[in-house]
């Protein structure tokens, strides 16, 4: 895979778009939709068989994969802000979710990613916090001692705000709702 260079240029996901992905259960890319390849300036076949870390800026906080991983080794769902790497180099924002694709026993077979547009509140929110960690994990003696370091900075914001990590992501979900849909 070409390593892409980021450029400070943000790319808009069209309309009602739902951009998703599904991967097996070492995170390699196994299927993307339309709306995806659009989106993430691709062909199907440019993704197909990468690691999902492709997409990772490298404005990205580590430790937001890391817990993403922990909820989906432990069988759970997930949903997070991300600002995802376009192939052009371009990024775009989404609020993700993530779940588990069990077989028939129950088992993790693989992992579905359903991502839409974040809105500019949410981003606006995320934003800073996301800076801040990503600061925290780049001047760490350790990449570890980044992790933990980072970790915690969320976790006191969190209880700064009296929520957990689910409450917090769905109260800046209900920014990215139509203002109908949050009057109802």
């Amino acid at each position: 895979m070409t390593i892409v260079t980021p450029l400070n240029r943000q790319r808009r996901i069209a309309g009602d778009d739902l951009l998703i992905t599904m991967a097996d259960t070492q995170g390699i890319i196994t299927y993307a939709n339309d709306a995806f390849c659009r989106t993430h300036a691709c062909h199907e076949h440019d993704v197909l068989r990468h690691p999902h870390d492709i997409l990772r800026h490298p404005d990205m906080p580590a430790v937001i994969f890391e817990l993403v991983w922990q909820r989906l080794n432990a069988g759970r769902e997930v949903f997070g802000y991300l600002k995802n790497l376009a192939r052009n180099g371009d990024y775009y924002w989404t609020l993700a979710h993530w779940t588990v694709n069990a077989d028939r026993s129950g088992r993790a077979a693989g992992y579905q990613c359903c991502r839409r547009a974040a809105s500019p509140e949410s981003i606006a929110a995320i934003e800073p916090i996301y800076r801040e960690m990503r600061r925290i994990e780049t001047s760490a003696a350790t990449p570890q001692d980044g992790l933990v370091r980072s970790r915690q900075i969320l976790d006191q914001m969190l209880a700064s705000r009296g929520q957990g990590y689910d409450q917090f992501v769905l109260s800046l979900a209900m920014m990215d709702e139509p203002a109908a849909c949050r009057a109802a």
